[in-house]
């Protein structure tokens, strides 16, 4: 027969005799395979509100709400003292507000089952971007943006007073929330 075939088959005896020693050999220690947590950075509600409230406006209608920190005092939404960066614009009042503490700044994060539009604001960038040009005008009133889109989602990039923000709109490709994501952006202001 064919050389190749004896050194398959061999290989293939090996390897079972391989797998029934490890399998039966005393010492070795069998741990159940545990699931992989993601490193992404994925934004999802935590659950929790991190120290101090902010004051949010709900109405029925969609007008302007306003996300108000407490600003520049040690015992307000910063431990360490820093000023709170404070903004308003016009989102659904059945959107759930979490505040999440970053290494790279804050994030809000305006959740409803079906979305979610996340501000994240910091002195650096909350995501990397290799050709990230701040020249784009029109999508946030006064300020120059960089604009990223896929199919179900929209992350837009600006830079005011030295901090970096980044709104990202996971809108899941539904029109409704398209539309949604660009009423807030249009009427996004520092205050």
């Amino acid at each position: 027969m064919n050389k190749y075939f004896w050194a398959s088959l061999l290989l293939i005896v090996i390897s079972i005799g391989g797998i029934w020693w490890m399998m039966t050999k005393n010492g070795v220690v069998k741990t159940p395979e545990q699931k992989r947590k993601e490193s992404i950075n994925a934004i999802y509600p935590s659950g929790t509100v991190t120290k101090g409230q902010p004051t949010v406006k709900k109405t029925t209608t969609l007008t302007a709400s306003q996300l108000v920190g407490q600003a520049g005092t040690k015992g307000g939404l910063d431990d360490d003292g820093a000023t709170q960066t404070i903004f308003a614009s016009v989102y659904s009042p059945d959107r759930k507000l979490y505040i999440e503490k970053e290494y790279s700044g804050t994030r809000y994060v305006l959740w409803r089952s079906d979305s979610k539009i996340t501000v994240h604001v910091g002195n650096s960038w909350s995501w990397v971007h290799p050709r990230r040009d701040l020249t784009k005008t029109g999508v946030v009133p006064g300020q120059k943006t960089f604009e990223y889109n896929i199919g179900s989602q929209r992350i837009v990039d600006f830079i005011d007073g030295g901090k970096k923000y980044t709104v990202q709109c996971v809108h899941n490709g539904n029109t409704g929330n398209k539309a949604e994501c660009d009423k807030f952006l249009k009427n996004f202001k520092i205050i």
